[in-house]
């Protein structure tokens, strides 16, 4: 069970997290970021439990396919077409759409795109960084990754592992060592 919440946890909140600077550069003073976050971060989580609970609604169904169907079918594409009606076609797919949608761009997109922006911000677009995070994502073929479950854990393991301390750093920095105090006049500053 810790190892699963490792998991999930280094998977789905160390990316954005990490990213949070490039997310609240938009905002156009710090009330602004609080109040998108108020209600922001507490809706997109419910969001997301919703759709974690209908990932769980999906294994049991899964599962169920084998008594119902005659064999199992893991491709819950497949499944929900085997419903025969429309409406539950239409609410899986979207279901799924936007579930992958959300976590893809969030997690997958924007952070790759502003880290290679930060490399050569003078030379590199935003929209031009964008793309080379897709044609990156095509070369590394992550679908061959659902082939392997270990490959799957393996992967989120050595992520975890580079990015959960590259986080704890960043806490540790601002907490520990600024106090909570960053100025900002020193982060445009390129005086050592």
């Amino acid at each position: 069970m810790i190892t699963a919440t490792a998991l999930v946890v280094s998977c789905f909140f160390s990316g954005p997290l990490l990213n949070f600077g490039d997310f609240s550069s938009y905002g156009k003073s710090m009330g602004e970021i609080r109040r998108g976050n108020r209600w922001g971060l507490p809706f997109n989580f419910l969001l997301f439990s919703v759709v974690s609970v209908v990932t769980v609604v999906t294994v049991v169904i899964v599962s169920c396919t084998q008594s119902l169907f005659g064999w199992m079918i893991t491709d819950p594409v497949e499944t929900v077409s085997m419903v025969g009606n429309d409406v539950a076609v239409a609410i899986g797919l979207l279901t799924m759409i936007t579930a992958t949608i959300g976590i893809n761009i969030v997690a997958n997109f924007v952070s790759p795109a502003f880290d290679f922006s930060n490399c050569s911000p003078q030379k590199i677009s935003f929209r031009t960084n964008g793309m080379i995070a897709d044609v990156g994502s095509v070369l590394l073929t992550p679908w061959n990754l659902f082939q392997s479950p270990e490959l799957i854990h393996y992967t989120l393991d050595v992520l975890g592992a580079f990015i959960g301390p590259l986080f704890g750093i960043l806490l540790a920095d601002f907490y520990l060592i600024k106090r909570g105090r960053v100025s900002v006049d020193d982060l445009f500053d390129a005086t050592p």
